[in-house]
């Protein structure tokens, strides 16, 4: 029994610290209302998010100030993906 109560603390507690995040969450303003629902951040710096009604918005400061980008659609945006392009080049 005393082995169980041990094994069982040690679980519990490497569990807590598997799931902790060392600088926490925290909140940023996206200057819209809008719904967010799809994110791509190639650093932590440069990302773009879209969202509801064609929203697309840019950052190059780790989310302080957004910039709107233009879609031309009022679509609702769910995901983001980038694909990127790369030129072989054979001799």
């Amino acid at each position: 029994m005393k082995y169980a109560i041990t094994i069982v603390f040690f679980l519990v507690f490497f569990t807590l610290l598997a799931y902790s995040q060392p600088y926490g969450w925290f909140t940023l303003n996206s200057g819209t209302a809008n719904n967010l629902n799809g994110e791509y951040f190639s650093d932590a710096n440069t990302g773009i998010v879209v969202g509801q009604s064609g929203l697309i918005i840019r950052t190059t400061n780790g989310g302080v100030n957004w910039v709107k980008q233009t879609s031309d659609t009022a679509n609702h945006f769910s995901e983001i993906i980038l694909i990127i392009e790369k030129m072989v080049l054979m001799k």
